[in-house]
């Protein structure tokens, strides 16, 4: 049997800050999750000197959990009143449902802030058909875990029919690492970092130097597509849908080690839990391939690097 490329995308995965929502955060590595963002920034030399300034001391795991535990208190106090959707973003997602597409998420942030984020965005109007935050798999971004989780709950047959939308790199190698299509955003991103009034203000000189920068941020993770906002997605549908009808007998893009997992266990969890729902399945795949030897991931890993090197003899790698 002969693996086969979708003719037409069937999901689009989409970010949620900076991608559909806009508002106002720390700055820094966005796109990971919060706890490793926090993590992250008290890495750096500047504040882990203005730490030890204060502390006599680094910053260790400890304190980076403790301020987790503050920050989390205070975001989903305000999660919802700095939070607005990006301007024609309801409009183009509708464009996106026109052309088949069932709309998944995922997030850097975690289930207790996404649920009330979700609400808020519910409420104007935007409601995906899965949500998946980061605490919900059991690697965050930039691992594929949470854009797979996304294409076993909505069913796609096909990763190759997913497109991964995002205005981080994290997210971007997210998609790439698990065989998608990806975008990246450039002015809505945190790389331009400006609201939607002071994007809006800026000449056009000063449009073209920012352009050129951030597709310079982006061009390592080597996104298929790199557009201004979601407003523009529409026409990056029609333009893949295209390309994927112009050679349907091509190979499909090879599965990773945790899709070939979870193809294997599915029916399995299924059959011994009838009654779980999609998302309580995902986090049992999820709990399963963490807890997992190193023998059964190795064995998952030679199948899909078995299927990755016959995809690129035959097919090669797909880019625009």
């Amino acid at each position: 049997m002969r693996y086969q490329l979708p003719t037409r995308l069937q999901a689009a995965i989409l970010d949620w800050a900076g991608t559909v929502v806009n508002f106002e955060e720390a700055r820094g590595p966005m796109g990971i999750g919060k706890q490793d963002h926090i993590r992250t920034l008290c890495n750096q030399t500047a504040i882990a000197e203005r730490f030890h300034h204060r502390f006599g001391r680094l910053p260790n795991d400890t304190d980076v959990n403790e301020i987790y535990k503050e920050f989390m208190s205070l975001q989903v106090a305000k999660v919802g009143e700095y939070s607005a959707l990006i301007l024609g973003a309801l409009d183009a997602i509708a464009k996106l449902r026109q052309a088949g597409l069932k709309i998944g998420s995922t997030s850097g942030y975690p289930k207790e802030v996404m649920e009330k984020l979700a609400q808020q965005a519910a409420a104007i109007g935007y409601t995906p058909d899965c949500i998946i935050a980061t605490d919900e798999v059991p690697k965050g971004r930039p691992s594929p875990a949470q854009a797979l989780a996304n294409v076993i709950a909505l069913r796609i047959d096909n990763v190759a029919a997913c497109i991964k939308v995002d205005d981080t790199v994290p997210g971007i190698l997210e998609g790439l690492s698990a065989g998608m299509w990806t975008v990246a955003l450039r002015f809505s991103s945190n790389l331009l970092g400006l609201t939607w009034n002071e994007y809006s203000a800026l000449s056009s000189d000063r449009l073209s130097v920012e352009h050129e920068r951030i597709d310079k941020l982006f061009a390592p993770s080597k996104p298929h597509y790199i557009i201004d906002t979601i407003v523009d997605l529409p026409s990056i549908i029609t333009d893949i849908n295209t390309r994927l009808m112009r050679d349907p007998n091509a190979p499909k893009r090879y599965r990773t080690a945790y899709i070939l997992f979870s193809v294997e266990k599915r029916d399995e969890i299924k059959n011994e839990n009838p009654g779980l729902l999609s998302k309580e399945i995902i986090a049992e795949l999820g709990a399963q391939w963490k807890a997992a030897d190193v023998a059964t991931k190795q064995r998952f890993q030679k199948l899909s690097d078995t299927e990755k090197v016959k995809y690129e003899e035959k097919n090669g790698r797909l880019q625009k």
